[in-house]
């Protein structure tokens, strides 16, 4: 499912998209304009249709053109979605919010018109109106670790000792339907006991074993290494963002 940022519409013809401070806080990777063209029925024009984006520069009312997109109307035309790429538009608004005053789109000729109105509820977001997707990557930056043996196991193979297991999580379950893509994933988990010198990744680790503490004192296992996984879900502004959100998959098990 293709992801979408709802807009509201805060005058005729003009598109205003509002962001939440965390997605400001993201580095914008890609945005797309997608807008759905419908013929007039009351119109047997078979001439060029023309489209024309403006960005709106501010309150005074000055515009600049962003894109033309211009249809052949041959015999019956029929509906379509189209899109204009505004990856540098939307990379000014989140470097400088203060110069986003939205969009202007309107048609130069009669047989043509667009769908404006924004969805009311996300489960109305299928239907026919103008939206701006976005693929934002987070701006932490994450840090490499030393690797450490990996070991996977089955439920079957009967492993007593650290392992990584396969786990599905069904965000259905749990009532999280503001997750749009994926429905499920492959988590894992680990599970286990770390003998001497099992999946150690620390020195520390292996001290302790040869202090011969107590049982309590010993080692566990636990995820020493996670991914993230690509996601496409509603934010609290009804923002529907693709993000990688990091922390979701366990990549390797160890003793510590």
């Amino acid at each position: 499912m293709t992801p979408r940022t709802l807009v509201k519409q805060e005058e005729t013809n003009a598109l205003y998209f509002q962001f939440s401070p965390t997605t400001l806080s993201s580095i914008v990777e890609n945005a797309q304009l997608h807008f759905y063209v419908r013929p007039n029925p009351a119109s047997n024009d078979l001439g060029t249709m023309k489209l024309v984006i403006y960005r709106i520069n501010g309150r005074n009312g000055q515009r600049t053109l962003i894109g033309v997109r211009e249809f052949k109307k041959h015999g019956h035309f029929h509906g379509h979605w189209d899109r204009i790429d505004m990856t540098q538009t939307v990379r000014t608004w989140f470097s400088k919010p203060e110069l986003n005053f939205g969009l202007v789109m309107h048609t130069v000729n009669s047989n043509v018109s667009l769908t404006y109105p924004a969805p009311e509820s996300p489960a109305d977001a299928d239907k026919q109106t103008t939206y701006l997707s976005l693929a934002v990557r987070d701006t932490k930056a994450t840090r490499m670790k030393r690797e450490v043996p990996r070991l996977d196991c089955s439920e079957k193979d009967n492993e007593p000792r650290c392992c990584r297991y396969p786990l599905i999580i069904d965000f259905a379950s749990f009532g999280w339907d503001w997750v749009i893509v994926p429905k499920k994933y492959m988590a894992y988990y680990c599970a286990g006991e770390c003998p001497f010198r099992h999946l150690q990744r620390y020195m520390h680790t292996h001290l302790v074993q040869q202090i011969n503490m107590e049982p309590l004192m010993g080692p566990c296992c636990y995820p020493t290494q996670m991914a993230p996984i690509l996601m496409v879900y509603f934010n609290e502004n009804k923002e529907v963002l693709v993000s990688k959100i990091p922390g979701m998959v366990v990549t390797r098990c160890g003793c510590a």
